[in-house]
């Protein structure tokens, strides 16, 4: 996986201030792409960030790259519980959720949009898209904000920031390895 491409698509995670980021990825067989997902894990291992693939097929994977960490604490929220429980998933540690998201991608013909919860999105912008269908959000940028906007909107900002800032650093020398902060 080049490198350009994770940072262009997860540098708020790389550096700490998102829990995941989801992407599409264009491979050449699935033996290549599983390869290059187990590179990238093992030069990231220190770091607790982790890439996996959510849904593959036709040549293109879809994957998610997160802080299991950040991730679990995303989850325990009572907001994201809630919304969880009543898609019928069970409770367990992240790698349990994580493993019930995949199958809902698997086996659900409709996107799973709960996956916002797993991207560190706030609860309350998650079920708003789901009863809205999309719409009457009060704010648009890196997601669709239903609670508050103004937090929201920060957010974006800096997670805008965030990606121009690694790419510049990467662009002067500094590597994917450099770039990933490492969190207790």
């Amino acid at each position: 996986m080049p490198d350009r491409v994770l940072i262009r698509q997860c540098s708020p995670t790389l550096t700490g201030i998102k829990a995941g980021n989801l992407y599409p990825y264009r491979y050449r067989s699935r033996s290549a792409l599983y390869r290059e997902i187990r590179e990238l894990n093992r030069r990231l291992a220190g770091s607790g960030v982790i890439t996996i693939p959510l849904k593959c097929g036709g040549g293109f994977a879809l994957l998610y790259t997160y802080r299991p960490g950040f991730l679990g604490k995303c989850l325990s929220d009572p907001g994201a519980r809630r919304i969880l429980e009543s898609l019928g998933y069970t409770d367990g540690d992240v790698q349990h959720m994580i493993a019930q998201l995949v199958e809902r991608f698997r086996d659900y013909s409709e996107f799973p949009h709960e996956v916002g919860l797993f991207l560190g999105y706030p609860p309350e912008d998650v079920k708003g898209f789901m009863t809205n269908k999309g719409g009457n959000c009060k704010y648009t940028g890196c997601w669709k904000a239903y609670g508050d906007a103004v937090t929201a909107e920060l957010s974006f900002k800096k997670y805008t920031l965030c990606c121009k800032r690694c790419e510049d650093l990467y662009d002067n020398g500094m590597t994917v390895e450099q770039l990933t902060v490492s969190i207790a």
